[in-house]
């Protein structure tokens, strides 16, 4: 996770925010089959899940952090 500052040079975002005093979470939200014991099973993108459950998973997350 990087970005060019004003002087085109690279910045390593999560360094930067750590400097400042900020704690960075990475949340990552797998690809994964819908079912272990279907053959072809339908395959779920974590990241692109019902709104509803991603944000459940968030909640459980902040509450363990906190």
């Amino acid at each position: 996770m990087t970005y060019k500052n004003n002087l085109d040079q690279t910045v390593f975002l999560v360094d930067s925010l750590r400097t400042i005093g900020y704690d960075v979470v990475i949340v990552n939200q797998p690809t994964y089959p819908e079912n272990l014991v279907q053959q072809n099973p339908p395959i779920i993108d974590g990241g692109a899940d019902y709104i509803e459950r991603n944000a459940m998973a968030h909640v459980a997350l902040y509450q363990a952090l906190k």
